[in-house]
């Protein structure tokens, strides 16, 4: 049986290659776009019997308007004394350039700030303790995201780019300080670092078989077929 393929592929190479090329590209319009038969993020594969998913279904029915599944969290930190009101302008325009990015292609669901009629004054620190610890204020970006999901890694750097920009604002108070953090924020920062781990590993790993083969085979042109 291998006789008789080997003999075929030998004789019949080319048109081996071109079968495989059709079988490939075949298979490449047929199959499904792995965004649509997949899911972003690590909770969404859990079975419906753990805890965790049973608790958000639980939610999900108390609290049907609550899209939100992770959050970024904006710090707009004045570190030596209390927050003015061209700080406070900074964080109410971040607030509003961060809604303009809520819509149907968007994970951005909601965004609290220090005037939210529920929980504004949790998002402020108290201006009493301003003049030995400062003062800051928090934008809070909810995502309908989970927390490790990919897109976070593409939320997490338009928000950076965003706040650079503002920085780099004419009129941007001196002495403001503007930081990242939340559940989101966190989730990004580790994916895009699992990334870079394994774009470094898998180029050490190809520069080192190559280097064996080249050692042990001493034939530049054998290594280059793998």
């Amino acid at each position: 049986m291998f006789h008789r393929l080997g003999k075929f592929v030998s004789r019949y190479w080319l048109l081996v290659i071109l079968g495989w090329l059709v079988v490939a590209v075949g298979i490449r319009i047929a199959a499904p776009k792995w965004d649509d038969v997949t899911w972003d993020g690590d909770l969404a594969y859990l079975p419906a019997r753990t805890t965790s998913v049973r608790g958000e279904a639980r939610l999900r029915t108390a609290f049907p308007d609550v899209k939100a599944k992770s959050q970024i969290a904006v710090l707009v930190e004045r570190p030596d004394g209390r927050l003015g009101l061209a700080d406070l302008a900074v964080a109410d325009d971040l607030a509003k350039r961060f809604r303009d990015w809520e819509g149907d292609d968007s994970p951005v669901v909601d965004v609290w700030t220090y005037d939210h009629d529920l929980v504004g004054e949790k998002l402020i620190s108290s201006p009493r303790l301003a003049r030995a610890r400062g003062q800051a204020t928090l934008v809070m970006v909810h995502l309908s995201n989970e927390f490790m999901a990919t897109n976070n890694v593409l939320v997490l750097r338009d928000v950076q780019h965003l706040l650079d920009e503002v920085r780099a604002e004419e009129g941007f108070p001196d002495g403001l300080k503007l930081w990242v953090s939340g559940s989101a924020a966190i989730g990004g920062d580790m994916l895009a670092s699992a990334k870079e781990s394994i774009d470094n590993t898998e180029l050490a790993t190809v520069f080192l078989v190559v280097g064996i083969l080249l050692v042990i085979y001493r034939a530049p042109l054998l290594i280059v077929v793998p």
